[in-house]
């Protein structure tokens, strides 16, 4: 009874069906590469993990190494839209320079400052 959308594990590494599961590991991916400093890849992995990914996806080591191991070619039409991309960027940079209570500072005070930014949520019917 096994179902297309299940997750099952294969030779080590894993075979995903499910396209949210897809998505996941293609963001997982990104944002473990935005880490990325020549040099010492294994550390700019566990930083990914420990500073992340765990949080925000709640996945153990064992799955975050096996979405590194992917085939990329499986990830063929998974796209993350570039906002969701910027976005990404923006904290990952915030991370991997600042202590974890700055971050949240820096975040909170970009909330706050959202009132400085002009307003065209109106022009394109949005509210």
């Amino acid at each position: 009874m096994k179902n297309s959308k299940q997750k099952t594990l294969r030779h080590g590494s894993a075979v995903f069906t499910d396209k949210h599961c897809l998505y996941r590991i293609a963001v997982v991916r990104y944002v473990d590469s935005l880490f990325y400093e020549p040099g010492d890849a294994c550390r700019c992995h566990s930083r990914c993990y420990s500073l992340i990914v765990r949080e925000l996806f709640g996945i153990g080591k064992n799955t975050f190494r096996h979405y590194l191991h992917y085939p990329s070619d499986r990830l063929t039409g998974v796209v993350i839209p570039r906002k969701l991309r910027e976005l990404l960027r923006l904290y990952v940079i915030l991370v991997k320079r600042l202590p974890a209570t700055q971050v949240a500072d820096c975040l909170h005070e970009f909330h706050c400052r959202k009132g400085q930014f002009p307003d065209t949520s109106h022009r394109h019917g949005r509210m």
